[in-house]
């Protein structure tokens, strides 16, 4: 099982930059603008660690319109 801070080194990692703001636009698709997308399905597991974030782009994809499909599976 993979934890959140575990996840968040990987991010790090990935993103390679110290100073990164980790909810900028550029990074978080919880924070960006999602206008134009095409119609989008969102998996996650209702006791993912990060499945609040799953249910997060969901709201974030019915705000801006985006065609979708939300799946929370047990």
């Amino acid at each position: 099982m993979l934890s959140r801070s575990i996840l968040e080194l990987f991010r790090a990692s990935w993103l390679q930059e110290p100073a990164v703001d980790f909810a900028a636009p550029e990074v978080s698709l919880v924070n960006a603008d999602l206008t134009g997308l095409p119609p989008t399905t969102v998996h996650y597991g209702e006791h993912e660690t990060l499945a609040d974030d799953g249910a997060r782009l969901a709201r974030r994809l019915a705000d801006f319109k985006v065609t979708s499909e939300v799946h929370a599976l047990p």
